[in-house]
């Protein structure tokens, strides 16, 4: 997490040990231990003029005490960015083993916030729900900003939170803005009217992942080719349309699936796997056919 604003502190080690961490002497100057207190909304806020060594200290919020003694519980404090999340370290708390330290995490829930996930997979062709927004306010409504880079394509529903694509995505023919099957929308919740509303944007990240897809065939259903032609010539190359090319397609000759007595030729010929040429084992002639 990183921290909204620091101020610089010595912490000076009382002769007596505190009940609960919090009775702390905190006072300006060159000494030898610094450390870093992030200012939080949620937590004890100190607010300082400084005047040489005269300072004017303002509380803001209620105590956040340590478990024990000698905890040292708030020698270190991080805020998030958005100031609704703060973590506080006490690196002298014994609960896992003898000063195996550990970090509480406190969350403001009086601000408004977006809880879903900020990324999804979806697999291509899909026409499923896949995303729905949530908020820490059920009564919220949402709608996609003109800030998201690939929000042109989406969808949301205000009331439920569905997002859908405006298009059934094709990982062969992607639709984001950076061509990659990558599309980054944002989201924007609004809680309460007037005076007293609140808003809250997160970015998502939707990731179309492909599907190994049934191929295509493109390529004729008759061929024609000359008598006496040498088995090493081609007389049919099978192809398909939209092969992906991370999808290893492979060819191979079947009986058909309905067929009359004699009508099952796939002895005659052979087939490349890879490129779907076709052969004849032996040479063809008009006049005896095999």
């Amino acid at each position: 997490m990183k921290s909204k604003k620091i101020l610089f502190f010595r912490k000076e080690q009382l002769n007596t040990p505190p009940s609960n961490n919090r009775a702390e002497i905190m006072t300006f100057g060159n000494f030898p231990k610094y450390f870093f207190l992030s200012l939080s909304l949620c937590a004890l806020v100190l607010f300082s003029t400084l005047q040489a060594q005269t300072q004017t200290w303002t509380r803001l919020g209620a105590d956040l005490n340590g478990e024990a003694a000698y905890d040292q519980s708030g020698y270190y404090v991080s805020l998030s960015d958005d100031g609704t999340t703060m973590a506080i370290g006490a690196n002298g708390n014994d609960g896992n083993g003898n000063s195996s330290g550990h970090v509480r995490v406190y969350e403001d829930v009086s601000k408004l916030r977006i809880t879903s996930a900020a990324s999804v997979n979806v697999r291509e062709n899909t026409t499923d729900i896949f995303y729905t927004a949530t908020a820490s306010d059920e009564n919220a409504t949402f709608n996609l900003t003109d800030t998201g880079t690939d929000n042109a394509k989406f969808m949301i529903d205000g009331n439920t939170g569905v997002v859908k694509f405006r298009a059934v995505p094709d990982f062969e023919n992607p639709g984001s803005a950076n061509k990659d099957n990558v599309y980054h929308i944002e989201i924007t919740a609004t809680a309460g009217t007037g005076g007293t509303a609140q808003t809250a944007t997160k970015d998502v990240t939707i990731r179309v992942t492909d599907v190994v897809e049934a191929p295509v065939f493109s390529s004729g259903a008759t061929a024609s080719v000359a008598e006496n032609t040498p088995v090493a010539t081609a007389v049919y190359t099978v192809s398909i349309l939209d092969a992906s090319s991370k999808n290893a397609v492979t060819f191979s000759l079947e009986a058909p699936s309905v067929t009359v007595a004699g009508d099952d030729d796939n002895a005659r010929f052979t087939i490349d796997r890879s490129s779907g040429a076709i052969k004849f084992v032996e040479v063809p002639d008009f006049e005896t056919p095999l």
